[in-house]
């Protein structure tokens, strides 16, 4: 039996979508009951930096049994422009392999990225996403490949598949410990389209992106007693990043305030606080 509360949500997420100059589409997932609403779901959309958390989720599989593969000084040579913090820095650097691998994370550092491809193995992290049982997520390309851009060789991910990527993060897939840190590491505080609508009390694991015409985030807002799974997606973008980002934003504001109301009402819809 559909459940008309969450029906009554995506009637909202779909009039805000039917505003949005482009192609758009998303998909929410109540942790605590697995009902679950989408729209063009299984619609692959250019990844831009959300691939990245199937490229740290290989490096910590990958730690669990090399122990001491994440504190393995790293020298960062190339440089790779566009977004992050590595290209502007003007002296020689070396990190751990996990501090790069936090840089590719909370500020999609491009150069990061690069170094942890490499390093984990593009091949790998494609058998990590199989693993998770992704049918319609690829890794095909590393960062500003613009040869590989220009042909269509993308690295693609729908809706659906990034929901169930933090789903079984959330549950402890494809291990534990691996698991556990991933999410720990995307709860790290930055700045986004859902966390600056999600209020900063409430713990929030996410991953954003954006290229041009393109803008993507996901995560699980760990709404007490009412945890949820959003990501939204957008391609052949006619507005400018911030207005994207202004639609992002909507969307996850409105699934927050609908959660919100479930996590302070019994099942029939009585609220419990006046």
């Amino acid at each position: 039996m559909a459940d008309p509360f969450l029906d009554l949500l995506r009637r909202r997420l779909m009039e805000r979508i039917e505003t949005f100059p482009g192609v758009a589409g998303f998909c929410v997932r109540d942790l605590v009951t697995g009902a679950q609403i989408s729209s063009l779901g299984d619609e692959p959309f250019p990844s831009a930096s959300t691939i990245k958390i199937y490229v740290l989720l290989t490096l910590l599989c990958q730690a669990a049994h090399n122990p001491g593969l994440l504190e393995q000084r790293i020298a960062i040579e190339v440089r790779v422009p566009g977004s992050g913090v590595l290209s502007y820095f003007e002296h020689p650097v070396e990190l751990s392999l996990l501090d790069v691998a936090i840089l590719m994370m909370i500020v999609s550092d491009n150069t990061a990225t690069n170094i942890c491809i490499e390093r984990a193995g593009m091949a790998n992290v494609n058998s990590t996403i199989a693993e998770m049982g992704l049918t319609n997520t690829v890794l095909r390309r590393v960062m500003q490949d613009s040869e590989a851009i220009a042909a269509s060789r993308e690295n693609i991910t729908t809706p659906h598949d990034l929901v169930a990527t933090f789903a079984s993060l959330d549950a402890g897939k494809p291990s534990a410990a691996p698991a556990r840190r991933a999410l720990e590491i995307m709860s790290k505080p930055y700045s986004s389209p859902f966390r600056s609508v999600i209020p900063g009390a409430v713990r929030l694991a996410h991953k954003t992106g954006g290229m041009p015409r393109v803008r993507a985030e996901a995560g699980i807002v760990y709404l007490p007693n009412r945890p949820f799974a959003l990501s939204v997606m957008c391609k052949y973008a006619m507005n400018d990043g911030a207005e994207q980002g202004s639609f992002l934003s909507d969307l996850a504001r409105t699934t927050y305030q609908f959660f919100a109301t479930l996590a302070d009402a019994n099942k029939f819809g009585q609220g419990l606080t006046s």
